[in-house]
């Protein structure tokens, strides 16, 4: 049974997104998961967000977050 992770990011530096976007697609790919939703325009129905969505389907979670390259990308991240 896959694990779906669903991240908010609200990205405050889009150049420094970009290599964390590189970084996050190949720790994807090299766990077997894939991008369910990512991008796009989104229609909030009720309350207010401004935060870009991602939805990822990956067979186990906790080798994608905790292997080498999941271990490497949390810095990336946060400067963006």
């Amino acid at each position: 049974m896959p694990a779906y992770i669903i991240a908010n990011i609200d990205v405050t530096d889009p150049a420094a997104y970009e290599p964390y976007k590189e970084m996050a697609a190949t720790c994807n790919r090299s766990h077997g998961s894939r991008y369910l939703a990512r991008g796009g325009r989104v229609e909030v129905l009720e309350g207010d967000c401004d935060a870009k969505r991602i939805a990822i389907a990956t067979p186990k979670v906790r080798p994608l977050h905790h292997g080498p390259v999941g271990r490497s990308i949390p810095g990336t991240a946060l400067a963006a």
